[in-house]
């Protein structure tokens, strides 16, 4: 009985600590767009940022400089924080959070891959030569970013459409940024 209630008030103590000691990422302003493509660009934006900063990831990736990739990947891994955080702010457009859902879910598995798929390749593409092994193990890694990316990005681009056909504007897309997409599976 003795070690019952002792192991119920240590417990309690500890649960009552993590509670309180919680971090608190939610926002405490928020972002409200009055105009559809304001909204629409205020996400378009955080992506491209963070495409971005992955495109630079990729050539520090490519030139397999351990300074640079360390650096590129603190940079993306700042921006996608960054970005997760900013789409918290916004408010859902005239009670409308597809778009902003559909960003947030994919800003959210950029962030982790930034976090943990992105560190594991980097540890590895840091080596001045790559075994069998490491080659299998990064092809194994980009399978299953690929795999788990794909339908998230579709939903994004499904969720832009439905958002710019709803609200009577074109889209555009983002040339320069397409190019250096493409550039970079060649």
């Amino acid at each position: 009985m003795r070690r019952t209630t002792i192991f119920l008030i240590v417990f309690s103590v500890l649960i009552f600590n993590c509670i309180s000691c919680k971090k608190n990422n939610e926002p405490k302003e928020t972002v409200t767009m009055v105009k559809p493509d304001d909204y629409y660009h205020y996400i378009l934006d955080e992506d491209n940022k963070i495409i971005s900063k992955m495109l630079d990831l990729n050539k520090a990736f490519d030139m397999a400089d351990a300074r640079r990739i360390d650096h590129m990947l603190k940079m993306l891994q700042k921006q996608t924080e960054s970005s997760v955080y900013e789409i918290a702010k916004l408010k859902p457009f005239e009670n409308d959070s597809s778009l902003k859902t559909s960003a947030k879910k994919l800003f959210e598995f950029y962030k982790s891959l930034s976090e943990e798929e992105y560190v594991d390749l980097s540890d590895i593409l840091k080596k001045k030569e790559l075994s069998d092994d490491d080659i299998a193990k990064c092809r194994k890694i980009q399978k299953s970013i690929i795999e788990r990316e794909s339908p998230l990005d579709i939903n994004f681009t499904n969720a832009q459409n439905e958002f710019a056909a709803k609200y009577g504007f074109q889209l555009k897309s983002n040339s320069k940024l397409q190019s250096e997409i493409k550039n970079k599976d060649k």
